[in-house]
């Protein structure tokens, strides 16, 4: 028998190190998102969860709040054997660790609750765990964490559950927020979610809350800080005054220094949210420049590529080796930008988020009657005077005909005082100019009056009878026949997809985008994607042959101009046009 040499070994070694990874499978962020799939309930103070969210539990900042959760007895059973045969099955199979710890022998009820987590998140959070909650506290702590506190639980043999309580208090700043119930071992399974917890500011609360949100502001200096906006946002929306009480002068005098105080947190929230949304227009700009030159820069070693290529084509002989080296070539090309093109969108998209929030800052400020009690008039013009240059169409603020540049190539902002309705129109003509420039044209601003409206000749009623004529005139006579041309196109891709020997057996074709939800027009392009079945998997270069081997199957299959040249993306696309007559 021939046994391996050393090298061999080491040559066997280095291929099966050199395999790529199988890629993960997609996990969902979190299940049982609905209330009827989720084994146990959770009340916030004593308010059960409802499907309607009815009735409505209102809170002040830093109240307390209380969590009663429930799980039946036989749900937390079956997760402990569970758990424990997947330990038993995951200590057969480590050969790293031979001697893994051993499960208790007689395992209690305590046992079965350790890492059981109840979390204070605001709605609409995606994912479940301690990371992701705005604090999240543990019935009963894992076996490393023994020291830590325990929360209070009962068995209720009556109905065969098990129910517990844990105190929280709500956020210091408003908004939706819900208690979650999940395992920190398995944060994916939501086993129950509380009603919605709306936190209100009050007249009584605003000064220690906008005291909050600026303290977040200077101790997260540099930072994007989008929370602390939001939050800001929502303070300057909610604010309503408290009723006055002219029977006692001294408690009015108190009210009235409480204004001035949170008056003073709240100008300085705006300044500071001023300064974040400055010092993120300097960090876009530089990104700005830095990519537009790497993007020029691959533009013209495109053209020395595409030169190359196009002297091979013309040479007598061309070598094998140099036309896989250009190839190498295009493929590393078009990796460089990809990846450039992408950070550039995201680069774009954080800059109009960051602009977006500080105009709602802006608006909840200028847009709430009571504004004047918490802020002096003449920062209610000058905050109405920058408003004027947002426009939420094209996501950005106009060029303020206020700025001056200084000596050193700094800029600075000089308010007239006192402000006049000649300073309102030079902003908003600075901002339709730039909407001329973007959009194409002039958004109209002005608000419809009652009657605009409710009378029968107005323009809402002259909007509808445009919209229809319109529909009528692109949909309606056609509507069914594209439908139908669509669908023909789909059966034909999918037949060749059947054919392509590439792809997994089983894998269909599927409309998604605007064809599949209605909103697409019948010029619209058709997009489909590849449904392939449940455990199988194509991606890096396997993906892209299986896509390039699709190609030469839809051209067999009649499909005009198939282009392959995002194939090398990283989600590889082909686009191909396909007429057909339909009687």
């Amino acid at each position: 028998a021939h046994s391996p040499s050393t090298a061999e070994k080491s040559l066997q070694t280095a291929a099966q190190t050199n395999t790529p990874p199988a890629p993960p499978k997609w996990q969902p962020r979190r299940l049982n998102t609905r209330l009827s799939e989720q084994p146990g309930r959770i009340l916030a103070n004593k308010v059960p969860a409802s499907v309607d969210g009815k009735p409505y539990l209102t809170l002040r900042p830093r109240q307390e709040l209380v969590a009663t959760w429930q799980l039946p007895l036989a749900y937390l059973r079956e997760r402990t054997l569970r758990k424990i045969q997947e330990a038993k099955e995951k200590a057969e199979t480590d050969t790293e660790n031979p001697n893994p710890p051993a499960p208790p022998a007689n395992l209690t009820v305590r046992d079965a609750l350790r890492t059981l987590t109840v979390g204070l998140f605001r709605r609409g959070c995606p994912e479940n765990g301690t990371n992701c909650a705005i604090i999240a506290k543990e019935v009963v702590p894992a076996a490393d964490r023994a020291n830590q506190e325990e929360y209070h639980f009962e068995i209720n043999q009556q109905n065969g559950t098990i129910w517990g309580t844990v105190p929280f208090f709500t956020p210091r700043t408003p908004g939706n927020v819900v208690l979650r119930l999940y395992f920190e071992d398995d944060p994916i399974m939501t086993l129950a979610v509380s009603q919605c917890i709306s936190v209100i500011v009050t007249a009584n609360d605003m000064e220690q809350t906008l005291r909050f949100i600026l303290s977040n502001f200077k101790s997260k200096r540099g930072a994007t800080n989008f929370s602390s906006i939001h939050s800001l946002a929502a303070v300057l929306g909610q604010y309503t005054p408290a009723p006055a009480n002219t029977g006692r002068h001294q408690n009015h005098h108190h009210h009235s220094q409480n204004m001035d105080g949170a008056g003073r947190a709240a100008w300085g929230g705006i300044c500071e949210s001023k300064k974040v949304v400055d010092a993120c227009k300097q960090d876009y700009l530089k990104k700005k420049a830095k990519l537009e030159k790497e993007i020029h820069e691959l533009e013209v070693l495109k053209e020395e590529i595409d030169s190359k290529v196009a002297e091979e084509d013309t040479a007598e002989a061309k070598h094998e080796d140099d036309t896989d080296e250009v190839s190498g070539e295009v493929k590393e090309w078009r990796e460089k930008m990809n990846a450039v093109m992408g950070e550039r969108a995201s680069t774009e998209r954080k800059w109009r988020e960051i602009q977006a929030a500080f105009a709602s800052v802006l608006q909840s400020a200028i847009r709430n009657p009571a504004s004047p009690r918490l802020l002096k008039p003449d920062i209610i013009k000058k905050l109405e005077l920058e408003y004027n240059l947002w426009c939420p169409l094209c996501e950005h603020f106009a060029p303020n005909p206020y700025e001056e540049e200084r000596g050193d190539g700094s800029t600075s902002i000089n308010y007239p005082y006192p402000i006049h309705q000649r300073h309102m129109r030079a902003c908003m003509e600075s901002r339709s100019s730039m909407q001329q420039d973007t959009l194409g044209f002039q958004v109209k601003t002005a608000l419809l009056t009652p009657s605009s409206y409710q009378n029968l000749s107005g323009v809402c009623v002259r909007l509808t009878r445009s919209m229809e004529k319109l529909y009528d005139a692109e949909y309606g006579a056609t509507s069914s026949l594209i439908l139908r041309k669509k669908s023909l196109v789909r059966d034909l891709a999918e037949s060749a997809v059947t054919k392509c020997d590439a792809l997994p057996s089983g894998t269909k074709v599927v409309v998604f985008g605007s064809s599949a939800n209605g909103f697409g027009s019948p010029n619209s392009d058709l997009d489909m994607c590849l449904q392939v079945p449940q455990g199988a998997v194509l991606s890096g270069e396997e993906g892209t042959a299986a896509m390039g081997k699709l190609a030469e199957k839809l051209v067999e299959a009649g499909m005009i101009g198939v282009d392959t040249a995002r194939l090398t993306a990283r989600i590889p696309v082909i686009k191909f046009d396909c007429r057909i007559e339909v009687d």
